[in-house]
């Protein structure tokens, strides 16, 4: 006797409940196809009718599915969600089946597997079940539930379903597209619109390119006018640009795209017509990232292989040298090699790229390049992955570096010629320097044009560069003695400098007049340092006449009542720091009168810096001291009468001082005269006796009178030197008798060297010589030039002499002093402060 429920009857409400689910689920499926295509077509027409931006059609499209869950939700998933139990479906079946009321509910509720959970008859249970399982099984569940409940729903989707079918499925494909748009907002569609827009250029419209290129976009616009045709970038950094095209005809528009080191999408803007969007993926091309390059130098320069690391492929390096180089690239390549431009050709050479062996990433290619040509270069390399060339590879030159000729010369000499005596010891300094280590520098000497005599020198690294043998000096003392040389006798020397190619470079010659024995080459250097000493003593004077201009306009200021506290502050402190300056100058400059007179021997020129000296002294320790004294004491001097005695004597300082300084140059330039013309007469006195050496003699051959009278061209150089060197420091009225002596020698100088052209004017030589002769006697009277500078210079030693004072003038000036001090101590004892 069964108690559970029966088996038949359990079969039949799940066949109910499996129907009652299928039919839900296709209530919901014909509802929500219903719903999700009448919205479609809604977006789909508002995407047609209006223009929209991509975020308003995302907002459409995701807004069109709201009510078709809705719609799902209400009509199936809310159902299938909450899940009947046996009871509810057996409610359910009575509802369907009116002879089973109560029974097949009760039979339900009744049914249990454990008998002892019984309270009532277990034979009215088992005949309630039998009763109920005889009743279901004469139950057809689809006649329950039969398929009309939901039949609306079915047609209404069929409807539907057929429509959509059919628009999508026509020979328009404007539907499907319109429905893909409205489904799918993100999907990579043009918009149906009335203008179309057809890409002409590039093709295919997505495609790879190059980093840092220029595509053109070229598009054909058909189906009405349009104002303006937008070319509509995106890319990662920019984001969205939009770029205006230009139209090539009435159809026809065109713009560009920069496409740099990411991928650029793009799109065309036309009336009512937005194209799909397009890609363009950007690659590299492939480059040299860094060039290794290892150079074995040719064997005679004695030079050890380097190896260096650069960004830059150019070979500057010495002729001959083998560079073996080792090229890393950023990608690998399927083709590298150098196509190199000879200077000298128009053919173009290749070198291939062999790859590294131990290369482990395949990026480095190696290549041996010989320098012997100048050429320019560039690297070719196709990449593997995309096979774009290097188009843009930079060019790299090749330019042997010859072993250039060693350079030396003299240092330390202002003039190329020399006249010296044939006895004289030259103190010469030498320097040389090439590309490459020297091995050695010789001095070559060549007396009167014969054959050159090649004299080793001792050399040293030059200061402050690498002891590499690159940079040389030297310096000697060279004995014209040991050349036994005579009066008029010319000397050329030269430095010669040898490489280890063999190369040889030579200076550029010094040449020596051999003058005679008794020869002095530095018989002007004390007159030239005395001289120089004329510019400092003018600029000092020059000083205080500007300081004497500006002190009485202050002073005078001073003196007017209506002047301020603050601007008479003011005005003593401009005037305190003139006097300092005044000082400051004046012993630097009385250091310099000190150093020329220690090197002067005793005599008038020493006696004339002592003046010069005393004067100076004075004007530093005397009166650039007392404005200060008188200053300080003005601070503190309340009677009228008092302060403008003080304003007046203060005038009268820097009067004397102006006046002092302008008189010590003036008369300094009259002692600087006077040495000049003397050393005018030593020169002219000089060259009369090299003159009447040269007509006396009884030998008038072509080779004496040569070598003779190019000293005497020299001697007449060095006149002409002195002369242009110090005239500036002369006074003025010594002007026009130094242009006609300059004159009259450089024209004397002219007429020996014309007539020491050649041979054939000897004749022409012995009359110039003559006459040259006669003019120089007429020119040995230098103290006819200024009668009257002897006079001067006594009366200039009488006024230095009066204006560098006595022991009177200190003296009264410190009593002066302590009796101002002493004032001023009693002012401050008697101050009720």
């Amino acid at each position: 006797m069964s108690i559970g429920l029966d088996p038949i009857v359990a079969t039949k409400l799940q066949q109910f409940a499996r129907r009652r689910m299928w039919l839900i689920v296709a209530r919901g499926v014909c509802a929500g196809l219903v719903a999700f295509l009448i919205c479609v077509a809604i977006v789909a027409a508002m995407d047609w009718y209006w223009l929209l931006s991509d975020k308003a059609r995302w907002g459409l499209s995701l807004s069109m599915y709201v009510p078709v869950l809705i719609v799902i939700w209400t009509t199936c998933l809310r159902k299938l969600l909450s899940r009947p139990a046996e009871e509810e479906i057996a409610s359910q079946v009575e509802m369907s089946e009116p002879q089973l009321r109560e029974n097949l509910l009760s039979a339900v509720e009744l049914a249990t597997d454990d008998p002892s959970a019984l309270h009532d008859s277990p034979v009215f249970r088992s005949l309630l079940q039998g009763k109920v399982a005889e009743q279901m099984g004469r139950i057809e569940v689809p006649s329950l539930l039969p398929i009309r409940l939901i039949a609306k729903w079915l047609v209404a989707a069929i409807v539907v379903a057929g429509v959509a079918v059919c628009l999508l499925t026509a020979g328009d494909r404007r539907f499907r597209q319109l429905a893909i748009r409205a489904i799918l907002p993100g999907v990579n569609i043009a918009r149906v619109s009335r203008i179309q827009v057809e890409v002409l250029q590039p093709t295919p419209h997505s495609l790879m390119l190059a980093e840092d290129e220029t595509i053109a976009v070229v598009v054909e616009v058909n189906g009405g006018q349009v104002d303006e045709v937008t070319l509509e970038t995106f890319t990662e950094k920019q984001g969205t640009v939009q770029h205006s095209m230009r139209g090539r005809t009435e159809k026809e528009f065109a713009a560009n795209i920069h496409v740099l080191n990411e991928p650029v999408e793009y799109r065309i803007l036309a009336g009512d017509a937005v194209t799909q969007r397009f890609r363009i993926e950007s690659r590299p091309r492939p480059r040299v990232t860094a060039f290794t390059k290892a150079y074995e130098y040719p064997a005679y320069s004695q030079l050890t292989s380097t190896t260096v690391v650069e960004t830059h492929g150019d070979l500057l390096v010495l002729e001959g040298t083998q560079a073996q180089m080792t090229l890393e690239l950023d990608q690998q390549v399927s083709t590298a090699e150098l196509r190199i431009d000879p200077a000298d050709s128009d053919e173009i050479t290749t070198i291939p790229l062999t790859p590294v062996a131990d290369s482990q990433n395949g990026l480095q290619w190696k290549v041996a390049v010989p320098i012997e040509k100048a050429a320019i270069y560039k690297v070719h390399l196709v990449s593997k992955e995309t096979g774009f060339e290097n188009i843009f590879s930079p060019k790299y030159e090749i330019r042997p570096q010859p072993d250039l000729i060693p350079r030396a010369g003299f240092t330390d000499l202002q003039e190329s010629t020399l006249l010296l005596p044939p006895n004289d010891i030259v103190s010469l300094k030498a320097m040389a320097e090439d590309d490459l280590p020297l091995v050695r520098v010789e001095q070559h000497v060549s007396v009167n044009g014969r054959e050159w005599i090649a004299l080793p020198l001792e050399t040293q690294p030059a200061e402050g560069v690498e002891n590499d043998g690159r940079h040389l000096t030297a310096a000697w003392q060279w004995d014209l003695l040991n050349h036994k040389l005579k009066t008029g006798d010319q000397v050329m020397t030269k430095l010669v400098a040898h490489d280890r190619k063999g190369n040889t470079g030579e200076s550029i010659p010094l040449r020596i007049i051999v003058a005679a024995a008794d020869f002095d080459p530095e018989r002007h250097t004390l007159m030239q340092r005395k001289l120089s000493l004329h510019d400092d003593l003018f600029a000092f004077s020059t000083l205080l006449q500007e300081h004497k201009a500006t002190a009485i306009e202050t002073i005078d200021r001073l003196k007017k009542p209506e002047t301020t506290a603050s601007q008479a502050s003011l005005d003593r402190s401009s005037l305190s720091d003139m006097a300092d300056k005044q000082r400051v100058q004046a012993a630097q400059l009385l250091t310099k009168i000190a150093a020329v007179a220690k090197d002067m021997p005793p005599g008038a020129d020493a006696h004339e810096l002592d003046l010069t000296g005393r004067v100076i002294s004075r004007l530093e320790k005397d009166y650039a001291n007392t404005p200060n004294s008188l200053l300080h004491a003005m601070k503190h001097t309340t009677d009228p009468g008092k302060l403008n005695a003080d304003l007046d004597q203060l005038r009268q300082i820097f009067e004397r001082t102006a006046d002092d300084a302008k008189n010590v140059s003036e008369h300094y330039q009259n002692f600087s005269a006077y040495n000049f013309l003397a050393a005018l007469a030593v020169e002219l006195e000089a060259l009369l006796r090299q003159q009447k050496l040269v007509v006396d003699s009884p030998t008038q051959s072509w080779d004496r009178l040569l070598r003779q009278e190019t000293l005497v061209i020299n001697q007449l150089k060095v006149l002409e030197k002195v002369i242009r060197d110090e005239r500036r420091r002369l006074p003025g009225y010594l002007d026009g008798h130094m242009n006609n002596l300059l004159t009259w020698s450089q024209t004397q100088r002219e007429r020996l060297q014309e007539s020491t052209e050649s041979e054939d004017k000897l004749e022409q030589l012995k009359n110039v010589s003559k006459d040259f002769y006669r003019q120089l006697q007429e020119r040995q009277r230098m103290d006819a030039v200024d009668g009257g500078l002897p006079g001067r210079i006594m009366n200039a030693w009488r006024d230095l002499d009066q204006r560098s004072g006595s022991l009177f003038l200190p003296i009264d000036q410190l009593a002066k002093a302590i009796q101002q001090e002493n004032q001023l101590t009693v002012q401050a004892t008697n101050s009720p402060d």
